[in-house]
């Protein structure tokens, strides 16, 4: 590919409540482009050969990122990168001087907000599925891919890749459950500023799985980009109630869950948490299920629990999302 080095930086200050200042750049043409990765300094001269360069975050391929409100002078700049992980020259470089202390975030409200969600599920004797997933426009976007798997055979259902439109997500946490020779498997993955539009979710499994992996895409607005990841627990265990504990650090931060039974006939929900997939049936699939609690005020523990209609093996991850606010 031929790569252009024209990526233009240019910081805009947010004004009003969503306070921070974000990086915006014109979008690279090249076909193959993969994302963007956000480089920072807090010198001149402020290139990747100088030893004065951290990247900062890897990106998709949208064309803005929120640094919020650095203390001292910072210096800026990106590259895009293709599928193969080859990467640009950088683009110029921006500097952002503190000019007085932000304004306190608000008191109030919903900083994180649902924008879609998409799942999938496949047979036996496979190890790889794919579905399509729209991310709409807004700002802070953040999406999360749950994963569930059972294996009565060789009983490994880790993941080892996740991506979206090829962009590889990172990975927050995997929980196992094993009795026997069946494995119960979840895990939650997630990719910063996904670009608006149609991706295609592609997971896939270590080795075939002998009965099913099923997929789940879920995308919000208004997630920190920076730190986006608050806090996360899983486990599993067996009976007729699948729970797990997590401890919120933010304010307002939203939690999510992946929870996987074995008891056929789907789970139920626990009130104050919204059912985003609940089952998806293909054959004698288990219960299975992807909750939110939307908005936790205060920071402090919350238990993320479904029940299934018998005492069977059970796996669950959740994960709590920091506000941008």
């Amino acid at each position: 590919m031929n790569w252009v080095r024209a990526l233009a930086g240019v910081l805009v200050l947010w004004a009003g409540t969503a306070w921070g200042t974000t990086l915006t750049w014109n979008a690279n043409s090249e076909p193959d482009l993969a994302g963007y990765r956000v480089y920072q300094c807090s010198l001149q001269l402020c290139t990747r050969s100088s030893g004065n360069a951290s990247l900062l975050v890897i990106l998709g391929t949208g064309t803005s990122f929120n640094i919020g409100t650095p203390a001292v002078t910072r210096y800026y700049f990106i590259t895009a990168y293709d599928f193969t992980n080859k990467e640009s020259g950088g683009s110029n470089v921006v500097t952002f001087t503190p000019g007085g202390s932000p304004p306190p975030p608000p008191a109030s409200g919903v900083p994180i907000t649902f924008g879609a969600t998409s799942s999938s599920v496949t047979g036996n004797t496979t190890n790889r599925i794919s579905w399509s997933h729209t991310v709409g426009i807004g700002t802070n976007r953040f999406l999360t891919v749950c994963t569930q798997a059972r294996d009565t055979v060789s009983g490994d259902v880790a993941v080892t890749t996740v991506t979206a439109n090829g962009v590889p997500l990172r990975k927050v946490r995997g929980d196992l459950r094993t009795d026997g020779g069946a494995s119960l498997g979840t895990e939650l993955w997630y990719l910063v500023n996904p670009g608006v539009g149609t991706h295609t979710i592609a997971v896939t499994w270590k080795g075939a799985l002998s009965d099913y992996g099923v997929g789940s895409a879920t995308s919000y607005f208004g997630v920190n980009q920076v730190t986006p990841i608050d806090a996360h627990s899983g486990r599993g265990g067996s009976g007729t109630t699948l729970s797990t504990a997590i401890t919120t650090v933010a304010n307002h931060a939203l939690i999510t869950d992946c929870a996987l039974g074995q008891a056929n006939g789907g789970l139920t929900i626990s009130a104050g948490q919204t059912t985003r997939v609940d089952r998806l049936t293909t054959g004698n699939i288990d219960g299975l299920g992807v909750s939110t609690v939307n908005d936790k005020a205060v920071a402090g523990s919350e238990t993320m629990d479904w029940t299934q209609a018998e005492a069977k093996n059970w796996v669950i991850s959740a994960v709590s999302l920091r506000p941008a606010l």
